[in-house]
């Protein structure tokens, strides 16, 4: 039995030579300088196929899970420009140099980084399943779902290049959907491209590839072309220092759409900065809803202030607000309405509401390289409320003015909020690097209209304050992801007590509202454990009960409390009070109340849940001795053969006269001392050198 490396299927006749399944070679080459050789096994359990892609930073290869007994696909952190391998080992080694094998490091830890991130990532159905990752081979590894289907660059392909608008705006919706999803959790994909979309054999839609450009950051991009996909990649991904966040993975969307209805990508983003020949889907003959080309080519804008900010804002323009991916290989495509308030309308109206040469800017994507007269424009329509009166109809529209996310100032803005008579509702978002507080969001968006009440919800970066939210009844984790996109990521301190509040939950924090950056330090909130009658018992009474009773009992409240007393016998007793098997005594003694929160490192010791009950069992009453039947008859004494007459000491003579009894003695020097001793076998007492008279 053996694998095919190309299809990963086990082939019983080990002398074929071509697969019967995939018909591939059994025996496949392979380059050993630069990847694994067919049939390594990692961490004792993944076998390595054959080599599916290669790209900048690293490897993809089939495999198969010894485990699961399933494909997977294996990636292996390889960065070409950096690293080699041992051909015998297939161990990678880094080009000697100390700054290189720095890079390596930084880009090796980004890379596992970013596959934890995706782990965590599991319930979101776009998203590729991570099995495992780890370091091996003085390197890394990430082992994901294998996936049965095609990606968008092949059916793209099979398809003559292009594709109808319907079945790109459903694949746009559905990867626009799951963006939404991992955004929202802090992950960026960074890798948006025809390629690193799979459709499964299902209609499953996946996203594949998640970081990739983040690694060529990170190993100081000596060639960061070969690895950024050009025409997907947005401006901000060229460079080292630039900030990137969900915008990054919008304007490689966009280019995404503006390919499969073109059948070309867009020109490179930095070729663009040079001289911007990007033509409008209109320009190219593609006719597709006016909101849906805005959207498309605001979010190609080469400065990242001026594209949608959201995924759920390109999904609205695109009329797929409420979307909900069906996983299916046929599609049913709802009709776009012209006439709904959607963010493409919107985004319509401010665009039109533009002098023409701003439009003109906009579309071209050119911005960034504008004469200063234009930067001068800008900063003058942020500074204006734009207006558009309509007197012979009565109506008076006023719209929402434009700001450069991150660079406008708030005092500027406010200024135009006063001019137009709106109040503002300030968030403030934690920013140590942002000397003046500048404009980050507001709610309605740029262009829109103005609300009839006149509020206008302005999210703020500051460096002196912060905007904290009241989070009672929320649970430590929400509290810790609204204090990061507050920008507050300095450690905070938890404290748990008993309290009538819902387990986990917060039920009182130190300070809310606006709080200045010295005292984002003493924030404190507390977080309930729940009623404490619902960790504290007594210990119960065990006396009287036998042991299987007594076993049930302990059970019973190691369950309910979440305890692991164990029961022991300490020792076994006659009783003639307690029946046999029952229980006399316990160790602790019932009734002792006891706390089973193991979390609380408050507790007293005398409170604290014992690791044992430790019990007397009877052994019943003692068994009586039966009384004798007949009391022992006593011993016949013995003979004292001991007594002899000592002829030097004397003799004894009788004389018995005829008719009379008397006996006379007479004996020789007489003892001084009479001496009495124990005769050990009969217990009686005899006299040595005694006199007798008969």
């Amino acid at each position: 039995m053996r694998f095919c490396y190309s299809c990963m299927r086990q082939i019983a006749d080990n002398t074929k030579d071509i697969c019967p399944y995939c018909k591939e070679k059994l025996n496949i080459e392979y380059n050993a300088d630069m990847c694994l050789k067919p049939g390594t096994v990692l961490q004792g359990k993944f076998i390595v196929g054959k080599l599916l892609g290669s790209g900048g930073f690293g490897n993809t290869y089939i495999g198969w899970n010894n485990l699961l007994q399933c494909k997977v696909a294996i990636k292996e952190y390889f960065p070409k420009q950096l690293s080699g391998r041992e051909r015998t080992t297939g161990t990678v080694s880094v080009i000697s140099e100390s700054v290189r094998h720095e890079r390596f490091k930084i880009g090796l830890r980004h890379f596992l980084e970013e596959a934890r991130s995706i782990a965590n990532l599991q319930d979101v159905k776009g998203v590729v399943q991570v099995y495992s990752f780890f370091e091996e081979n003085n390197t890394g590894y990430i082992v994901m779902e294998f996936l049965e289907g095609m990606d968008v660059k092949h059916i793209l392909k099979l398809k003559g290049n292009r594709v109808e608008y319907d079945w790109a705006r459903r694949v746009v919706l559905t990867i626009l959907y799951t963006l939404k999803e991992i955004h929202k959790r802090g992950v960026i994909h960074r890798d948006i491209a025809p390629d690193n979309i799979i459709v499964t054999n299902e209609g499953v839609i996946k996203l594949i590839d998640f970081g990739a450009a983040k690694y060529a950051e990170r190993v100081e991009n000596e060639n960061t072309a070969i690895v950024l996909k050009e025409g997907y990649a947005p401006i901000e991904q060229y460079g080292r220092k630039a900030v990137q966040g969900p915008y990054t993975d919008l304007y490689a969307v966009a280019a995404l759409f503006y390919r499969m209805l073109t059948g070309a990508k867009p020109q490179p983003a930095n070729d663009r900065t040079q001289e911007d020949k990007l033509l409008t889907l209109s320009e190219v003959g593609i006719n597709i809803p006016e909101q849906a080309e805005f959207a498309i080519m605001t979010c190609l804008n080469i400065q990242p202030q001026f594209r949608l900010q959201c995924a759920e804002d390109f999904m609205e323009a695109l009329d797929g607000k409420n979307f909900v991916p069906v996983y299916e290989p046929e599609w049913i495509l709802p009709k776009v309405k012209d006439d709904q308030d959607t963010v493409g309308n919107r985004l319509k109206q401010k665009f039109m509401a533009m002098a023409a040469w701003q439009r003109a800017a906009i579309l071209a994507g050119s911005m960034a390289v504008c004469a200063g007269a234009v930067f001068a424009g800008v900063s003058v329509a942020n500074r204006v409320i734009n207006k558009n009166r309509g007197d012979n109809s009565g109506s008076n529209v006023e719209k929402m003015a434009a700001y450069q996310r991150g660079n406008t100032t708030w005092e500027e803005y406010k200024k135009n909020l006063d001019d137009a008579g709106c109040k503002a509702k300030v968030t403030y978002i934690y920013d140590k690097a942002c000397k003046s507080e500048k404009v980050e969001d507001t709610e309605p968006r740029q262009g829109a209209d103005i609300p009839d009440d006149k509020v206008v919800k302005v999210t703020v970066r500051s460096a002196g304050k912060v905007t904290i939210e009241k989070m009672t009844k929320m649970s430590k984790s929400e509290i810790e992801t609204n204090l990061k996109n507050a920008g507050v990521t300095s450690d905070i301190s938890f404290k748990y007590d008993y309290n009538s509040a819902s387990k986990d939950k917060c039920f009182k924090q130190s300070k809310s509202g606006d709080v200045s950056s010295k005292d984002i330090d003493k924030l404190k909130f507390y977080i309930s454990w729940g009623k404490k009658d619902k960790y504290v018992f007594k210990l119960p009474n065990l006396k009287d009960k036998n042991l299987d009773e007594a076993k049930s009992v302990i059970d019973k409240l190691n369950k309910k409390y979440k305890c692991k007393i164990k029961l022991t016998t300490k020792d076994q007793v006659i009783s003639e009070s307690v029946a046999k098997g029952d229980i006399i005594s316990q160790e602790p003694k019932s009734g002792k109340k006891y706390n089973s929160n193991s979390k609380d490192k408050n507790i007293p010791k005398k409170e604290k849940v014992p690791k044992k009950v430790s019990i007397v069992v009877s052994l019943g009453a003692p068994t009586p001795t039966p009384a004798p039947t007949e009391p022992p008859a006593p011993a016949a004494p013995k003979p004292d053969s001991s007594k002899k007459t000592d002829k030097s000491k004397g003799k004894m003579n009788y004389n018995v006269a005829s008719g009379g009894g008397s006996k006379k003695k007479t004996t020789g020097k007489k003892s001084d001392k009479k001496k009495s001793k124990k005769n050990s076998s009969t217990d009686e007492f005899v006299s040595d050198d005694s006199d007798f008279d008969f």
